[in-house]
């Protein structure tokens, strides 16, 4: 073969859609193929001719123009033009101008249309465009196995128990009379349209025969009024994680609010094998010793190796790993009442960051404070919060949760304080937002309650609120931070790897990968004056409320998911590899696939951090 020719497959065999092609199809194609050369400033394709063409840029660069002259985008090696103009009946609806001398590899719109009939990944690559291309990438990466895995599952897609439903007015005798006949577990009373409570049978023994009530009584009596639901679209893995939150055996699932079924521990047990996520969050509740913690969270980070092999969405580990973070902060408190006495007044435990966010990866420090009642008086009580908050970031440390290099953390006095002084301190950081203040709420505003009192975690969150909804000066102030945060992407779809260090000519996925997406996220929450915290919830409430259009926060939200993604299977091959883990990628370790899907969700962070910055006017500040 012609050694020209050669260096043609070679090209394309390393450039998607044509590195998808069976290796025979990638040979025949240079006999289709034209090269030609553009100089700079060439204009190649103009606004309303004719292109019968696809092409391939094989060096230089051009530029993409709209019919009002502005710039759409910047296009070179590997990258293709004109695919447009052919799908769109050849008309051209935008001008190309090579910004460099350029060689170009040339594909006639024959060879095209039949690539696009015979090679589905072929024509699937052309439907879509960025944020959609992603969206299909974020699909493809989903398990060919008809088998249903519980890591990717929606309660939808697995068999569902019929519920047994009666009137809240029938009689205990009646209800559990149901119940034998059906040999049902649970009895879900309904209205008119709608879900009023549920009783099982563990509430007939307790709250009926224990407590000697009449069976002629209605059921309402003893039923749990609005029970907690899970919705078909759920994550199943979600739902077997809210169950073991929520201490609940019995789950309706409702269609919006149509019952359309019944999800129990046992069903839900019954399909896993091996290690559990479940079963694991359960037995940290029984833990007596650190040592046993510590080897819970090892078992944790296996598990999720397994849970990257089965391609579970980042959604669902993050959560996972939170829970578990969050169960072993309840046990270590726990622990630590039961060493010092109860409280002598109110608190609440704190999460922030990551684990606030329930966005936690493998690899995590400690962000954490304590909000106590207004009654402390440090002479008072000061002895008891020290030691509890010093036991349990001593704990988790213990467990791998490294202590926080900046000491925040609630076994710093200066993080454990009544929840005026939280008040004060948080309105101090929005008033005069200055680069410290503003990289504190980054990591405090983003606050969960994760053990004691909710009333004062619920004052701290309505204070925020309040304070920021509206507030354009510090939002401004927050856009601009958040600015500073950049995608790795260059102007030319290049990857902007790190300078030097440890970590040269990597791509740091959290700092300039998570983080950027978090950011604007938590102001588009702020700007409505939102309670949500986790990024998904967040620009989906957004969305709902106006601050950002739904298609945005879809674009932002599946550029998150295929990010995190991304970091957790490279920190789940660290740990497997016994190497430390870290968030520092390799781009060499993403096949080109791989790094042309996260080349479109960077490419969506700019988007959007670009829009935002003109929406707040931060030319006037920065």
């Amino acid at each position: 073969m012609d050694i020209e020719l050669i260096e043609i497959i070679d090209f394309i065999s390393k450039h998607p859609p044509f590195s998808l092609l069976p290796a025979a199809t990638r040979e025949s194609l240079p006999a289709h193929m034209e090269i030609s050369y553009a100089r700079r400033g060439q204009v190649i394709l103009h606004v309303g001719h004719e292109n019968q063409t696809l092409y391939i840029i094989r060096s230089g660069a051009v530029e993409v123009h709209s019919p009002d002259d502005e710039l759409l985008q910047r296009l070179g090696e590997g990258d293709l033009f004109g695919a447009q103009a052919i799908l769109q009946g050849g008309r051209v609806h935008n001008h190309v101008t090579a910004i460099e001398d350029s060689l170009l590899y040339r594909l006639s719109k024959e060879a095209f249309d039949r690539l696009c009939r015979e090679e589905k990944l072929f024509a699937d690559y052309f439907v879509p465009q960025g944020a959609d291309r992603l969206r299909m990438g974020l699909r493809n990466k989903q398990p060919l196995s008809s088998r249903i895995n519980l890591a990717t599952a929606r309660i939808g897609d697995i068999p569902l128990q019929k519920p047994v439903t009666a009137r809240p007015s029938t009689s205990i005798r009646q209800a559990a009379e149901m119940m034998t006949a059906s040999c049902a577990s649970a009895l879900l009373l309904t209205g008119e349209e709608s879900l009023q409570g549920i009783v099982t049978d563990r509430d007939l023994t307790t709250r009926v025969v224990a407590a000697g009530l009449s069976p002629d009584l209605p059921i309402a009596a003893v039923m749990t009024p609005r029970p907690i639901t899970a919705d078909k679209n759920d994550y199943v893995f979600d739902v077997m994680l809210k169950m073991v939150s929520h201490t609940v055996n019995h789950m309706p699932v409702m269609d919006g609010s149509r019952l359309i079924g019944l999800m129990t521990s046992q069903d839900l047990l019954s399909r896993q094998q091996g290690s559990s996520p479940v079963r694991l969050a359960r037995q940290i509740s029984r833990m007596e010793k650190i040592e046993d913690l510590h080897a819970a969270v090892r078992e944790a980070q296996l598990l999720l190796v397994s849970m990257v092999s089965a391609h579970a969405t980042a959604h669902s580990m993050e959560r996972f790993l939170t829970h578990l973070t969050d169960a072993i902060t309840v046990r270590l408190l726990e622990m630590a009442e039961e060493k010092l006495g109860l409280p002598p007044i109110p608190y609440a435990w704190m999460a922030a960051g990551s684990q606030g966010r329930q966005e936690q990866a493998i690899q995590g420090d400690q962000d954490n404070f304590l909000i106590i009642d207004d009654r402390y008086d440090a002479a008072q009580h000061g002895t008891y919060f020290r030691a509890l908050s010093r036991f349990v970031c001593d704990g988790l440390n213990e467990c791998g949760y490294l202590y926080c290099p900046g000491d925040m953390m609630a076994a710093n006095p200066a993080w454990h304080l009544p929840l005026r002084q939280w008040q004060q301190r948080y309105g101090a950081w929005i008033d005069e937002p200055s680069p410290k203040a503003l990289m504190l709420t980054c990591i405090f505003f983003d606050l969960r309650l994760v053990y004691g009192q909710r009333f004062l975690s619920d004052a701290l969150h309505a204070f925020i609120q309040e304070k920021v909804k509206g507030n354009n000066f510090f939002l401004a102030h927050m856009t601009v931070n958040a600015l500073s945060r950049q995608p790795p992407l260059g102007f030319f779809r290049h990857f902007v790897l790190q300078h030097g260090g440890d970590h040269a000519e990597t791509l740091d996925l959290k700092i300039h990968g998570v983080i950027p997406i978090v950011d604007l996220a938590r102001i588009y929450a702020l700007e409505a004056g939102l309670p949500q915290v986790n990024t998904h919830e967040r620009l989906h409430a957004a969305s709902l409320a106006g601050s950002v259009s739904q298609g945005s926060a879809r674009d932002l939200d599946d550029a998150r998911e295929f990010i995190a993604f991304t970091r957790l299977r490279h920190q789940a091959q660290r740990l497997h590899e016994g190497k430390p883990v870290d968030n520092f990628l390799p781009p060499g370790d993403l096949s080109e696939l791989e790094r042309n899907h996260l080349k479109d969700a960077f490419k969506v962070v700019k988007t959007l951090q670009h829009a935002l910055a003109l929406r707040h006017q931060v030319s006037r500040i920065s």
